[in-house]
């Protein structure tokens, strides 16, 4: 992985990625990542921030957290 790929995948991480049904996915490896904190919702926007599960991955070796944004469909 060249270097213009990681800044831009730690760039990801940091801006956040969707909350889903299946809760927020790696933007570095594509996997699971676990909930380690979240926000009080406000105004129907509600922050989380998870840690990558997986050992292999860049952004879980060097502690980068993964921001993600969840939007109430009736807000």
């Amino acid at each position: 992985m060249n270097s213009k790929a990681i800044v831009t995948i730690i760039a990801q991480a940091k801006s956040g990625v969707d909350y889903g049904t299946h809760g927020a996915i790696c933007p570095c490896c594509g996997k699971r990542a676990r909930v380690h904190t979240t926000k009080k919702s406000e105004g129907g926007i509600r922050i989380r921030y998870h840690k990558c599960k997986n050992p292999d991955c860049l952004l879980q070796q060097i502690g980068v957290d993964i921001k993600s944004v969840q939007c109430d469909e009736a807000a």
